[in-house]
């Protein structure tokens, strides 16, 4: 029954559109150009959200490596040599090696003198402090990946509970709650899935994930009021800047210039290009990921990285240059694997699904 309906749903839309359709945008909307219009600008939001995350992620990421590698190679391993100096040169001053007290004397001069400093390189440790900036770095460039994975991840479950619940319970799908409030709540909604009068409406678990809402205000009506204070504090943001304000430490000038660089450049240069940029055909939220990672992997592949860091232009001019190679089709782009399965394409779909059709539903 739930089947039928909503089968006679979707031949509706089909009519009403005159096309085939490709997100579950096109069902919800119902042909509704206004609806349609809200929920891409909903997407967009969400994008934002996403691929603010992941920058900050990388460029918090590579300041932890880079004071890390300070911290060991410039600080750690000469105190650590200096001490193991002074113990052996303290041994030989003791014993029958060295009879010549002329030797003797040097020895404990040196002695001395690496004691000096060493206990300068400790004071120096102590006030750069590149052990402790290491650590904020790295903890918060964790804090800000499992952010990034667990929305990526509550988006696609949300969307699966949407389906299932509107197929099960024989009613149209539909938005609900904001997914941005709710990506750190413990959802519950699952003990009311059977024979509950709350199936069907729009609560947290029968959610098309993205962010602001755009919710019916008869279901929401119904709803049980929520903690301002306590969804505030759930929200994406917050977590964002909650891992963001425990760093107390600032991304090297380098790092942090090369990512707003290849920011404004890609906007300038490309977006500003664009005859209609309200309809583009390019998805900048797939697109700039995908240049983050680039420009994160011209910092590894530096021969003086993490110890020094490049310059900011030639990292930015090499990722973008890698980056446009990599989107050229052939034998040497090993990543081109479209070309090479296109053939298989219909066998592969049958035992592996995941790999036919997933759009990644651009307006969900």
């Amino acid at each position: 029954m739930a089947t039928t309906s909503n089968s006679s749903t979707i031949t509706k839309v089909m009519k009403k559109q005159n096309h085939s359709i490709s997100s579950l945008n096109d069902v919800i909307a119902n042909g509704d150009k206004t609806t349609e219009f809200l929920l891409h600008k909903k997407q967009e939001n969400f994008n934002y959200l996403t691929v603010k995350i992941l920058k900050e992620q990388q460029q918090q990421h590579l300041a932890g490596l880079h004071f890390q590698a300070m911290y060991d190679h410039l600080l750690f391993m000469p105190s650590i040599m200096l001490t193991l100096m002074t113990g052996i040169l303290g041994i030989l001053v003791k014993s029958t090696l060295v009879p010549s007290e002329t030797t003797q004397t040097v020895f404990a001069l040196c002695i001395a003198a690496i004691a000096v400093l060493s206990t300068f390189m400790q004071s120096l440790t102590k006030q750069v402090n590149f052990g402790g900036r290491a650590g904020f770095h790295e903890s918060a460039a964790t804090a800000l990946k499992k952010l990034y994975e667990k929305t990526q991840l509550s988006s696609r479950e949300a969307q699966y509970n949407s389906i299932y619940k509107a197929l099960k319970t024989d009613t149209r799908l539909s938005v609900g709650s904001n997914l941005t409030h709710l990506i750190g709540a413990v959802e519950e909604e699952d003990s009311t899935a059977d024979g509950s009068d709350e199936e069907g409406k729009n609560t947290a678990a029968n959610v098309v994930p993205s962010p602001p809402e755009v919710e019916n205000t008869a279901s929401d009506s119904t709803k049980e009021p929520v903690d301002e204070k306590e969804t505030t504090q759930e929200s994406i943001t917050s977590q964002y800047f909650q891992a963001v304000d425990g760093c107390n430490s600032v991304i090297p000038i380098k790092i942090s210039h090369a990512f707003n660089m290849i920011d404004e450049r890609v906007k300038l240069v490309n977006r500003s290009m664009l005859r209609d940029r309200n309809h583009s055909k390019v998805n900048w939220s797939e697109v700039l990921p995908a240049i983050y990672y680039q420009l994160t992997q011209t910092f590894l592949e530096h021969p003086t990285f993490p110890i020094c860091l490049p310059q900011a232009e030639w990292s930015v001019n090499k990722a973008l240059k890698d980056f446009k190679q990599s989107l050229e089709s052939g034998e040497h782009n090993h990543a081109d694997l479209a070309s090479s399965l296109i053939n298989r394409a219909e066998i592969i779909s049958e035992t592996m699904p995941l790999l036919n059709g997933d759009n990644y539903d651009v307006l969900v």
